[in-house]
């Protein structure tokens, strides 16, 4: 079976271990929640972790929740046992505390992939929202050096999820969002990129090196007014100069935390070089645009073409392929571009 290349893209706290809450009951369906709670499979929870947000149960016939375990105390076989046995296979978590069951995902991502009674799905859907709030905290202008060994980990899992196998690989494209966010962009380049190298053969080392540049290859962005980023009509040349500089105000800014790699520097300062010579911001040409940087050009163009923008609704996969081979093509590796199609027609029944 081809894939449908014209779907629509579419912490203070004391350590307090309550009592379970007697005659407790879960909804059956996905019923609303009411605000201020989250919803989330106790299958998350992983066995003898310490979770840094409090565990809350819904009250049998109401709409309120009590506290089953206060932040700080170890989640252990005995609780998670209890709540099997109780018929609960979800908890609640209060909204304020959205972010620490974020950080909590992300630091036990290898063991939610490693598990196999989760379905591919719901691990592409938590690595994708990870690699999106790590990018968040990064794009919202702070020190991101300390942030460095978390990319690379995400990245880690990206490649290792990614590359998996072709079901990990779609799942992985169905979760993508296809909103114009510039984190979730940078994750969809990330995926679709070290893709496009799994399939040409790059091994592993050479994939995690592709996907740090990949994943931060805008950068840049962070140091550009968003009125600019995000304005419904056309630049004017002064603001298409400012944008023109964000592949170098990328580079700068990781290079300058002395963790990322001279090739991933790479990817972030070429991303918008073009096989013929028009791209930014030095005009190079095939031989000197670097292979990697290439991959993430390609994947760059695909991505924007099939999210949705301020200045430009969604293309579905068919259209934006058509374009980029009718107006793009000398822009591209025509191998690359190849590979490309190859993936986005290779789904197995």
């Amino acid at each position: 079976m081809t894939y449908n290349l014209n779907r629509d893209p579419g912490v203070d706290g004391g350590i307090i271990e309550a009592p379970m809450p007697q005659a407790l009951e879960l909804p059956k369906t996905k019923g609303e929640v009411p605000y201020g709670y989250f919803r989330i499979p106790l299958g998350i929870l992983q066995v003898d972790t310490i979770p840094w947000f409090s565990i809350y149960l819904r009250v049998q016939g109401k709409r309120e929740y009590a506290l089953y375990k206060s932040r700080g105390s170890k989640f252990k076989e005995e609780h998670k046992d209890k709540l099997s046995a109780n018929r609960i296979n979800e908890i609640f978590i209060k909204s304020s505390e959205r972010r620490l069951y974020s950080k909590y995902i992300e630091d036990n991502l290898k063991e939610i992939i490693a598990d196999d009674s989760f379905a591919i799905e719901k691990k592409s859907r938590l690595l994708y929202n990870s690699s999106t709030e790590l990018l968040r905290e990064i794009f919202n202008r702070t020190q991101i050096a300390d942030k460095i060994p978390r990319v690379a980990r995400l990245v880690r899992h990206i490649v290792d999820h990614a590359c998996q196998g072709i079901e990990e690989f779609i799942s992985m494209l169905d979760v993508m969002s296809h909103d114009y966010y510039t984190v979730n962009h940078s994750v969809n380049v990330c995926i679709l990129g070290v893709a496009l190298g799994n399939g040409i053969g790059l091994d592993r080392d050479e994939l995690y090196e592709l996907g740090i540049g990949l994943i931060l290859h805008d950068l840049g962005k962070s140091k550009i007014d968003e009125s600019i980023l995000m304005k419904k009509g056309p630049l004017n040349d002064s603001e298409w100069k400012i944008i023109k500089n964000h592949p170098t105000y990328g580079a700068e800014i990781a290079e300058s935390t002395k963790q990322v790699t001279p090739l991933s520097l790479t990817v972030i300062r070429q991303h918008h070089e073009k096989c013929s010579g028009k791209g930014y911001p030095l005009g190079l040409y095939e031989p000197q645009i670097h292979l990697f940087s290439r991959i993430a050009a390609l994947a760059d163009v695909y991505d924007a073409l099939t999210t949705e923008r301020p200045y430009s609704s969604a293309r579905n996969a068919f259209s934006a392929i058509q374009l980029m081979q009718k107006e793009m093509a000398n822009d591209f590796s025509r191998d690359l571009f190849k590979e490309l199609v190859l993936l986005l027609t290779n789904k197995p029944e």
